[in-house]
């Protein structure tokens, strides 16, 4: 749910088209993320705090909405006991729904967490939509989002990448006309910040850009494809292994030739890694 993108596999020795073909793919709808997590709840107590979190502290309930503690109901599997029938979560109740939110608790500060993409929390409260606001936003996203690689970064990835892998087209920067890391967009209806950045996506083996929308009717992220590496393989798919014990489905065999095309394709895709996370490095700031 947290990615809504799909493996991009490149044949091994197969030129890949530069970003200027590459349009943008939808990688996580906020509106989306919101609806997923509403919940049937018990034990419901009202949590009454000022601000409601301590690094979102411009986040106000709407009218009629209140910040709740409560237990996740799980009763409904057929008579079973939840679960974790103690576990107790901070909801928004909106509209007669309660919506989860990820938070932890520090030294009596309420957060909101970042590794739940608690960003689209934009979407569920009163915010005035400014860039100290959205930038604060932007923390409560994981670490790929919440920062980006540098042009310098980009530049020698693009450099490393020409010298072991010539087949994979490039171009130096990936920088649009026009671009821009940090800008207060205003359209009739409407009002967003929007980030751009680089990011490397290890399972996908590719460099791309981003773009990260973040307004009071709006949270989106949108990526753009720079570079695509080889494609990911798995150890499983070039080994052959035996399992042992009640529940063993018994011995994997792999073809000793599809192995050896596999185990390639597996070196190939190593070392594209550590070409791209070593430039990274070179330039960190």
């Amino acid at each position: 749910m947290r990615r809504l993108v799909l493996l991009l596999l490149a044949t091994l020795g197969t030129p890949i088209l530069p970003a200027s073909s590459q349009s943008k793919e939808l990688l996580y709808d906020g509106f989306e993320s919101i609806a997923l997590m509403q919940r049937n709840v018990r034990d419901v107590e009202e949590v009454n705090r000022t601000p409601l979190f301590d690094n979102a502290p411009f986040l106000h309930l709407r009218k009629g909405d209140k910040l709740v503690k409560a237990k996740n109901d799980l009763t409904g599997n057929k008579g079973k006991p939840p679960a974790e029938p103690d576990r107790v979560n901070f909801y928004v109740l909106s509209d007669g729904k309660y919506y989860e939110r990820w938070t932890e608790e520090e030294d009596g500060k309420l957060l909101l967490s970042p590794a739940s993409y608690s960003a689209d929390s934009c979407l569920l409260f009163d915010w005035e939509v400014t860039l100290a606001s959205a930038k604060a936003l932007r923390k409560l996203l994981p670490n790929e989002y919440a920062s980006s690689l540098t042009v310098l970064q980009y530049d020698a990835i693009v450099e490393a990448v020409r010298k072991k892998f010539p087949e994979i087209e490039t171009r130096v920067g990936g920088l649009a006309p026009g671009f821009r890391d940090t800008q207060l967009i205003s359209i009739p209806g409407s009002k967003f910040v929007e980030f751009q950045g680089f990011a490397y996506d290890r399972f996908r083996n590719c460099v791309y850009r981003y773009f990260v929308r973040i307004g009071s009717s709006v949270f989106s992220i949108h990526g753009q494809t720079l570079l695509q590496g080889p494609p990911h393989v798995e150890p499983w798919e070039f080994e052959s292994t035996s399992t042992a014990g009640p529940n063993a489905s018994g011995r994997h065999e792999i073809d000793p030739k599809t192995a050896k095309i596999k185990r390639a394709e597996y070196d190939r895709m190593m070392e594209f890694q550590t070409a791209v996370t070593d430039a990274i490095r070179s330039k960190a700031r």
